[in-house]
């Protein structure tokens, strides 16, 4: 799983980059009752349509390994700000059927060979991707990742990645872009959440690690964040904070916390 942390981390780096190019934008600013951002920038229509491929590998009659990928690509009245977002999320998809492919693939042969020879049953493997999109607004378009894989044992793992665009210029948008004015926007956010999860832990203990307070400050990703209509949510990865169980531990910053 080092190499899908690797592939989504290595893509939000390089997304600033790649999508910088196009335009510069106006700090965009979160409103107490909105998630609107203020700009003067012309507003172009938007539209995500979900791209699939799917292929499923076999060994004779024995599937070795199924791929299911399902990514955005979306569209506009003006396609060069939609561009290099859609390339951004090809790229993810490209990246991740190379994984499955060149990997995943000799893996399961090699497995499949082992077990038939053990006599042992083998359990197909699997890789894929999907999204959901969070926030509509042509401003803060937002969205998350989930790209998984399933290599045989109790459970497959899946890491989640996202990504807030503001279309009227092409930039992604990062979390500081929403607290303009506080420069410790990280510990308001990080003192909340350790808030939100120690009322969690009182009504259903073992909700979380013990540590799970050092783990909010120590694991805090501020690339880890969607917009939804209520606020933004911030998410740790499986295991990071809590046990599998778990699933991804989300916190939502209300609109009405979010310093101005």
């Amino acid at each position: 799983m080092k190499l899908l942390h690797t592939i989504a981390l290595t893509l939000a780096l390089s997304t600033a980059l790649s999508v910088s190019a196009l335009a510069t934008a106006s700090t965009p600013t979160l409103t107490p009752k909105a998630t609107s951002l203020s700009s003067k920038a012309a507003t172009p229509k938007i539209s995500v349509k979900k791209h699939k491929r799917q292929k499923e590998l076999k060994d004779g009659k024995q599937t070795l390994l199924t791929l299911d990928i399902t990514y955005p690509q979306f569209t506009s009245s003006d396609s060069k700000r939609v561009e290099a977002v859609n390339q951004f999320y090809r790229k993810q998809a490209d990246d991740l059927q190379h994984y499955a492919m060149t990997e995943l693939l000799p893996w399961a042969k090699a497995d499949y060979k082992e077990r038939s020879a053990d006599k042992l049953a083998f359990f197909p493997y699997s890789a894929g991707m999907d999204f959901t999109v969070t926030n509509k607004s042509t401003s803060a378009f937002s969205l998350y990742v989930d790209t998984y894989d399933y290599t045989g044992g109790a459970h497959g793992m899946t890491y989640r990645s996202s990504g807030t665009w503001d279309f009227r210029t092409g930039k992604q948008l990062t979390l500081s872009d929403f607290f303009p004015s506080d420069k410790n926007y990280k510990a308001t956010l990080i003192k909340e959440m350790q808030t939100q999860a120690a009322k969690e832990q009182a009504t259903e203990e073992g909700i979380f690690f013990d540590e799970y307070l050092k783990s909010i400050e120590e694991s805090f990703d501020e690339t880890h964040f969607y917009l939804t209509p209520k606020g933004i949510v911030v998410y740790y990865q499986l295991y990071e904070i809590g046990p599998y169980v778990r699933g991804f531990v989300e916190f939502l910053i209300p609109n009405t916390k979010a310093p101005k």
